[in-house]
């Protein structure tokens, strides 16, 4: 099967300890979601769960980026809750 574009969302929390983000209803078994995390104080990212593998989490000045993704065991939404404070994000 060709790899395809299926869509795409974004997040922004300013004061929290949990960005909680959405997945897509159109989402089959076996597609697999990337999260790209960009938390503004610099503290570490945590995953949902075990599901979800870390590609990297990096250091910047006053900030830290993280690239999570997830292979999809069953179809339609659901909702993952990564640890972070103070976020923006895209998904």
């Amino acid at each position: 099967m060709p790899i395809s574009y299926v869509g795409a969302g974004s997040a922004v929390q300013t004061v929290t300890t949990t960005l909680t983000l959405a997945g897509s209803a159109s989402s089959a078994i076996n597609d697999v979601h990337i999260a790209h995390i960009i938390s503004i104080n610099n503290t570490a990212i945590t995953a949902p769960d075990a599901t979800w593998f870390e590609i990297a989490q990096l250091n910047f000045t006053g900030s830290r980026g993280a690239i999570f993704w997830k292979r999809l065991i069953a179809a339609g939404a659901g909702s993952y809750a990564f640890g972070v404070a103070g976020t923006t994000t895209s998904y």
